[in-house]
């Protein structure tokens, strides 16, 4: 997820109501957001209580929680391909808070987050108990212990998705992939899945120049928002460079735009 701060201010919805009619529908799909990720939240609360948990449940309880927000909140998904074996490595391109989601809604997976998304209001707390592995990418012993989590995942036969560019980006094409999940997928023979997040309006995109609410109140008061997910092959290989290599231009053919 990129490094935009989230906030709940509801100032932005008096600030800019430019048109009344999509604010109110865009605070009716916020509001049936929090209702749905906390309704997903407290099932797993009580699970945990009950020492139910598991990571499995999780990547389960994930995958209803995306169903729900994408048929609540006027998300318009297509999605082409097979849906993903379990165990392997999903890995997308990364354009929005809704490419989250798009995948969960695709296959039931353990997200790979930026540690900044575990103190996130509701969100945040939800992803914490739902076993989300947290990394800091600027800290040596933050990956490797991510590494670790996710090799535990994936040797229990749960997928783990991730958006490997490690923040969210709107030109065209993509930024270069981190390589730690490659080398990882190499190592262990893991399948990887590239998956191509494509939104009909580029402007849907969120980074780090307006703040969720803003964008929310933007772009989720039309009446829907039209994405595409494209699913691909698994891939196999012994050279993580070459996976990795594999797996970008797999999706920049699907997404057009250069690295």
């Amino acid at each position: 997820m990129n490094d935009a701060t989230v906030s709940t201010d509801l100032a932005p919805w008096i600030e800019s109501a430019t048109d009344p009619g999509e604010s109110t529908r865009a605070l009716a799909r916020l509001a049936r957001f929090a209702g749905i990720t906390g309704a997903a939240t407290a099932g797993l609360l009580a699970r945990a209580a009950a020492r139910r948990s598991s990571i499995e449940h999780s990547a389960r309880a994930g995958h209803e929680w995306a169903l729900a927000v994408i048929g609540r909140l006027g998300l318009d998904l297509r999605v082409n391909g097979s849906p993903p074996p379990p165990g392997v490595l999903v890995t997308g391109n990364h354009r929005s808070y809704v490419d989250i989601p798009a995948i969960l809604a695709a296959t039931p997976a353990i997200f790979l987050a930026k540690v900044e998304v575990g103190a996130w209001p509701l969100l945040g707390w939800g992803a914490r108990i739902a076993h989300t592995i947290f990394v800091c990418r600027e800290d040596a012993a933050s990956r490797k212990q991510a590494l670790a989590q996710m090799r535990r995942v994936l040797d229990r036969g749960t997928s783990v998705a991730l958006f490997p560019e490690g923040t969210t980006t709107k030109t065209p094409g993509m930024l270069p992939f981190h390589r730690g999940s490659f080398r990882l997928a190499a190592e262990r023979g893991y399948g990887v899945v590239p998956a191509a997040i494509r939104y009909d309006d580029p402007e849907d995109a969120w980074i780090d120049d307006e703040s969720f609410v803003a964008h929310f109140r933007r772009r989720c008061g039309r009446r829907d928002i039209r994405l595409t997910l494209d699913l691909g092959p698994v891939l196999h290989g012994s050279d993580p460079e070459s996976l990795k290599t594999r797996a970008e231009d797999w999706i920049l053919d699907r997404i057009g735009g250069p690295r």
